[in-house]
């Protein structure tokens, strides 16, 4: 969680107004959410795992559950009884699937793990934190001052830069990859 307050104090400094003379907090938040809602919504349609949630949920006799406010799209549901889920257009799915149709998600009885792709709340007031982790802190307050400038080509341009850095943290998950094999030589 980062706290908006913190955000707003770096964006200000940026911008050379440490005493609010020229631009209240308050100016400062909506460049925020559009900050967090640009980045997130492009990392998590490049399928960037850095914006991936996990949540446990159950799925009572009624084989529904209504997916969190947040969710954006799913990276992947795993049953505790019978492993990883696969999507169906089916209904009622059967076993080992599950269906999406808007906000609720349809599946048999029991207990999964749910990893999907989200993108923070907005926020509305100084006293709020963003709903990302840390590592995300930099990229925000990037966007937002670009954005806050008006300077849409640039933010454009660090979104692209973390989708660079952050898809790249995934490489080492690959089965099989080494130096080798990512280089194109031979073992």
């Amino acid at each position: 969680m980062i706290p908006v307050v913190e955000l707003a104090m770096s964006l200000r400094y940026a911008l050379g107004d440490m005493q609010g003379l020229n631009v209240s907090d308050y100016q400062l938040l909506e460049p925020i959410n559009q900050a967090v809602s640009r980045l997130y919504g492009y990392l998590s349609q490049r399928y960037v795992h850095a914006v991936l949630k996990k949540k446990a949920i159950d799925i009572g006799n009624t084989n529904m559950y209504e997916l969190p406010s947040d969710f954006v799209r799913v990276h992947q549901v795993v049953s505790d009884e019978d492993g990883l889920m696969i999507p169906t257009s089916t209904n009622p799915p059967a076993r080992r699937s599950y269906r999406i149709v808007g906000n609720t998600l349809y599946a048999k009885e029991g207990a999964y793990s749910l990893e999907y792709y989200y993108i923070p709340a907005r926020v509305h007031r100084l006293e709020d934190n963003v709903d990302a982790p840390e590592s995300m802190r930099s990229y925000i307050e990037q966007i937002a001052l670009n954005l806050y400038q008006k300077n849409i080509q640039q933010a454009d341009y660090i979104i692209e830069q973390a989708e660079a850095t952050l898809a790249g943290r995934e490489i080492s998950h690959f089965e099989n990859t080494g130096p080798a094999q990512v280089l194109g030589g031979r073992t």
